[in-house]
């Protein structure tokens, strides 16, 4: 399952800990890291972890006991399903997406830069298109670009969005606009084409911040509380989207 690895607080401090959906059993990845990890993203094998730890991104080989190793400067890190991308925003100057090559020892790449704030790519299941979030127009707004190029641009919502997701087929685009959860029949086969967003359901918790979809297409959201958090799985989303057209 992509990103079911939350960052987790226990005794004042953040670190990345592994939930098993099925069994409910969690594992904790990080320790004694100097700053809070967040926005884990799993390498296509399972084997690594990248997070960000302040304006650091590390790789984390989750079955050795070595500690996480830096490998940039940024964070909201995506992984490409072939392991050969990492997308990432920096704040060098300002919020801009780049990239790495992980397979080669090169600097990074700029993909997408300007006067706006960047953030939250995420890379296609076919490693064509990047979707990410921008405030250029004033507030945040979901667009794509074709990767690793960023060239013809689509702006995709035009009310708000956040935490774009992409269903595991690639025929689909999910995002937040509020507590709603959106979305977008997309194609990506030679050209990216897509429909109107249309909203599914509306998250339980004001103040989701991290959401998930599986493989078999169930929805899973991290609900904030005052002392814990809960990661809860919602997978009769179609009655959810049923009962909110009827």
């Amino acid at each position: 399952m992509e990103d079911s690895s939350p960052a987790s607080r226990e005794q004042g401090q953040f670190d990345v800990w592994f939930h098993d959906v099925d069994s409910g059993q969690a594992r904790r990845l990080t320790f004694d890291v100097e700053v809070d990890p967040i926005s884990p993203s799993w390498s296509s094998d399972g084997r690594h972890l990248y997070f960000t730890g302040g304006n650091e991104l590390s790789k984390l080989d989750v079955r050795g006991d070595e500690a996480p190793r830096t490998i940039a400067e940024g964070n909201f890190p995506h992984l490409s399903s072939d392991g050969k991308y990492l997308v990432y925003r920096t704040l060098f100057q300002r919020p801009d997406l780049f990239y790495l090559e992980l397979e080669s020892a090169s600097d990074p790449r700029m993909f997408v830069e300007g006067p706006a704030t960047e953030g939250e790519p995420r890379i296609s299941p076919d490693g064509s298109f990047v979707a990410y979030v921008s405030d250029e127009s004033g507030r945040n707004e979901l667009y794509v670009r074709r990767f690793p190029s960023g060239e013809g641009r689509s702006q995709i919502s035009t009310d708000g969005a956040r935490f774009p997701r992409w269903s595991a087929d690639g025929t689909e685009l999910f995002y937040l606009r509020g507590r709603e959860l959106m979305a977008v029949p997309v194609s990506t086969r030679k050209s990216f084409e897509f429909d109107e967003p249309k909203m599914l359901f509306t998250m339980a918790s004001p103040h989701i911040y991290e959401h998930a979809v599986t493989p078999d297409g169930q929805f899973v959201e991290v609900r904030p509380g005052e002392e814990t958090s809960t990661i809860a799985v919602v997978d009769q989303w179609q009655s959810f989207f049923e009962s909110a057209n009827e």
